[in-house]
């Protein structure tokens, strides 16, 4: 008889699984930066293999517990299907979960509506309910690891703040709000991170930094701790009113002990909206191939500059770093940040005019005279190579101000073209060797108009719509 599948040893057949499973390849957090508008990772379909092996036959389903599982709810009445009926060890196996549930989908807002002039009224029972339910949705989820809304199923209905509409995230660890109404991104954060006690990485946005500070509250105390600090390892946040230097300070007295920082503006106006990136920073190059760098504020109309030239072939180029990167000085406060991506320009386009001329071949062009200007070309750097050299000599000025650091971004945000929609935007990411070298890797190249994020875009109750 040929060997089958149920020869083989139960250490095997628990290996198959794992590999069966398609969590196994998705990180913690899976979520991305707000200009990473990737596809959610969170997707059912990636633990059916898993579940189609567990059913084969009763030896496997006893080695292979039901786990890690991904849910998606679009609507409320999954919201309640899910409460009231749902059996305990398959809530207890989910670990990841994405709510997208527009307010439409709920039949009682048409009577959620707060009446201020009568007390205990049945708008406010009403609302009070949609709570209550929300939280003993949430709570049942025991092992759940990583949350991620895009609309808040109870848009518009204020939280009652009573005790029965409590909420409890035991394991959550990786908590995100992607919500295009301004009110859900904050109040959500403001609720569930206090709710979290193990909380790791966020993705939110702030209206300025400062709110981590209401967090950072609220967490402690509903978690009280002896150092009185947010716990959070990584943090993406998209600001609307930005002042990076304070910014900067609220991150590292706050979280002290963030490893991973995405801080990117999005500050918007008339003819600007708010889901357009702008660089807190800008590493400019001038002709003689010394370094200009300014600092402007963005969406300023008359933005403030600070400038300081250096000879890049000085040993001492950096001396006046103190000047030049003091906005970047709270990050020495932070011992424990190893990658860093401010959304940082970095121009160098005087100097790729030089090195990236056309080598021009005509009849009374001789081969001598070819030859020559051949050679002349070779020895000129070329467009990389000047971008890789400038996006180095910023990363050890940003290092001068950030030791711990291992790895960071900039940005080179490409010159207007006729058709916007061929825009696009390099990031360049660079990294820090065991012998403490730069190095540069090759630019990613994404159009400019899917780094666009709408986050927070509605400043009213009741438009967390897509």
């Amino acid at each position: 008889m040929s060997p089958s599948l149920l020869d083989c040893s139960d250490e095997i057949l628990i290996s198959i699984g794992n590999f069966a499973h398609g969590d196994a390849d998705i990180a913690i957090p899976s979520f991305n930066p707000h200009w990473a508008n990737f596809k959610h990772e969170i997707d059912p379909s990636v633990h059916q293999d898993y579940l189609a092996y567990r059913a084969v036959c009763q030896r496997i389903r006893s080695l292979l517990p039901l786990r890690d599982l991904h849910i998606v709810i679009r609507k409320w009445s999954q919201v309640l299907r899910w409460t009231l009926h749902n059996p305990v060890g398959v809530s207890k196996a989910v670990k990841r979960m994405m709510l997208d549930v527009p307010k439409k989908s709920h039949a009682a807002y048409a009577q959620a509506t707060p009446d201020d002039n009568v007390e205990g009224s049945k708008e406010e029972e009403q609302i009070l309910a949609n709570w209550i339910v929300f939280s003993r949705f949430l709570a049942q989820f025991d092992n759940l690891q990583e949350l991620i809304i895009t609309s808040n199923p109870l848009c518009r209905t204020p939280h009652p703040w009573y005790e029965d509409a409590a909420f409890h995230l035991p394991a959550v660890t990786s908590f995100a709000v992607e919500s295009r109404c301004l009110c859900c991104c904050q109040e959500l954060v403001e609720l569930l991170v206090p709710a979290a006690p193990n909380i790791k990485h966020l993705k939110a946005l702030l209206e300025d930094c400062l709110d981590l500070e209401t967090i950072r509250s609220e967490w402690c105390a509903r978690n009280p701790t002896a150092d009185q600090i947010l716990p959070l390892h990584t943090l993406m946040a998209k600001c609307i009113r930005t002042a990076p230097q304070e910014d900067l300070r609220y991150i590292t007295e706050t979280c002290p002990e963030i490893e991973a920082l995405h801080l990117f503006s999005f500050p918007g106006n008339r003819s600007d909206p708010p889901h357009r990136m702008d660089p807190f920073l800008d590493f400019t190059t001038t002709e003689r191939e010394d370094w200009l760098t300014t600092w402007e504020t963005p969406g300023s109309t008359h933005p403030g500059m600070r400038s300081e030239r250096m000879n890049a072939d000085s040993d001492d180029y950096w001396e006046d770093e103190a000047y030049l990167f003091q906005e970047l000085a709270p990050l020495k406060l932070s011992k424990n940040l190893q990658v860093l991506d401010l959304g940082v320009g970095i121009c160098y386009s005087s100097l790729i005019s030089k090195a990236n001329h056309d080598i021009t071949i005509s009849p009374v062009t001789t081969a001598t005279q070819y030859q020559r200007t051949l050679r002349e070309s070779r020895l000129k750097p070329r467009q990389t190579d000047v971008a890789k050299a400038a996006v180095q000599r910023a990363a050890l000025g940003i290092l001068s101000n950030a030791p711990s650091l291992k790895r960071g971004h900039f940005w080179e945000y490409q010159s207007p073209v006729r058709h916007a929609s061929k825009r696009s935007m390099k990031r360049w990411t660079w990294r820090l060797t065991d012998k403490h070298d730069v190095v540069v890797e090759d630019a990613e190249e994404f159009p400019f108009k899917w780094t666009h994020n709408r986050d927070g875009e509605f400043h009213n109750h009741g438009t967390d719509e897509r």
